[in-house]
C-alpha cells in the first residue's frame, strides 16, 4: 500500500453538520474554491500530480494521478468510475494491477441516513471478497464525536484491527484533542490558525479522506479523517503516548481568496530528528 502523505485538494459538495439522530445535513453547499473544471496538486519534490475533474463546481467525476518524476510524465491511476445516488457520492471503483500485472479492484461505498448524512464508508479489495474495511462516524450535538476504523471478515470484526478516535471540540468548532484507542493508544492535541478551512463539511472530501481512498491516491497530509470536521486549518498536531512525544507543524501559504496554495509539514520524530514534506496546489 502506498503511503498516505502527499497531496490534498478540497472537494465541494455538501455541508457535514449534524446531530446524533439525523446525521449531517444533505443541503449542497457549493464552494467558490472549485469554480474551475479541473484542480491540480503536486508535492514539492515533484513526485506526482493529481487532477480532479468536476461537473461545474458540484460533482467530482474523475481523478487522475500522474508521476511527474518521469519524462514524459506517466499515468499511475485514472479513476472515472465515480457514482452518485440520490445526489450523494456513493461509490468509487479503482482498477489496479499488482506487481505481476494481475488486475484487481478497490470498491469504496458510502452509506447515508434518511436525512442524507454520511454515517459509514466501506472498502473492499476484490482479492479478499470476504474481508471489508469499515469506517463509522458517530454524531452528538451537531458534531462528529467518534470515528471508528475496523476490519470484518464475513461480517465479524477482526481482533486487533480497530482504531477509535474520540473528539473534543472548542467553542470555535475545532477539534482540540483526539484520543485514539484500540490497536493504538495515543493522544493528538491540535492547534489552529484563524483561516477558514474550505474543506469543512464537504461530502466528497469526507468520503475520500475518511474512507482511505487517499491511501490509493496518495494525496493527503495530516490526520485525514479530520479534514472536513474542523472550521480552521490545523497548524500543530502533538502526538503523545505514555512514554513518547512527536509533532507535526503545518505552515500554509494562502491566496487572496483564502484558498491554500502551498503547505509545508515539518515532522519532529520521537528521537528529535526532523523531516519536511511540501505540497503545491494550483487551479488551472
Amino acid at each position: 500500500m502506498i503511503q498516505t502523505r502527499l497531496l490534498i485538494v478540497f472537494i465541494a459538495l455538501a455541508y457535514l453538520g449534524c446531530d446524533k439522530s439525523t446525521g449531517p445535513s444533505s443541503t449542497p453547499t457549493p464552494n467558490p474554491l472549485f469554480a474551475f473544471a479541473t484542480v491540480s496538486a503536486k508535492d514539492g519534490s515533484g513526485n506526482g500530480i493529481f487532477r480532479w475533474t468536476y461537473t461545474g463546481q458540484d460533482s467530482l467525476t474523475r481523478i487522475k494521478w500522474e508521476n511527474t518524476s518521469t519524462t514524459p510524465a506517466t499515468l499511475v491511476a485514472d479513476i472515472p468510475d465515480i457514482t452518485y445516488t440520490g445526489g450523494h457520492l456513493s461509490k468509487i471503483e479503482v482498477n489496479l494491477k499488482d506487481n505481476q500485472q494481475v488486475s484487481f479492484k478497490y470498491t469504496y461505498s458510502a452509506t447515508y441516513n434518511a436525512a442524507g448524512g454520511l454515517v459509514k464508508i466501506t472498502w473492499l479489495d476484490s482479492r479478499y471478497p470476504t474481508r471489508l474495511w469499515n469506517y463509522d462516524l458517530e454524531y452528538e450535538g451537531g458534531r462528529a464525536v467518534q470515528f471508528n476504523k475496523y476490519r470484518t471478515t464475513n461480517g465479524v470484526p477482526d481482533a486487533g484491527t480497530s482504531r477509535i478516535f474520540a473528539f473534543t471540540y472548542n467553542s470555535d468548532g475545532n477539534i482540540t484533542q483526539a484520543v485514539e484507542s484500540g490497536s493504538n493508544s495515543r493522544t493528538h492535541t491540535f492547534k489552529y490558525d484563524d483561516k477558514l478551512n474550505k474543506g469543512f463539511g464537504n461530502e466528497a472530501l469526507a468520503f475520500i479522506s475518511m474512507g482511505e481512498v487517499s491511501s490509493t491516491l496518495n494525496h493527503f497530509w495530516g490526520q485525514t479523517f479530520m479534514l472536513t470536521l474542523t472550521k480552521n486549518n490545523v497548524t500543530e498536531d502533538v502526538i503523545t503516548t505514555t512514554t513518547t512525544t512527536e509533532k507535526h507543524a503545518y505552515d500554509y501559504t494562502y491566496a487572496a481568496d483564502g484558498s491554500i496554495t502551498a503547505v509545508a509539514d515539518t515532522w519532529t520524530l520521537v528521537n528529535g530528528t526532523q523531516s519536511t514534506s511540501n505540497w503545491i496546489l494550483t487551479a488551472p
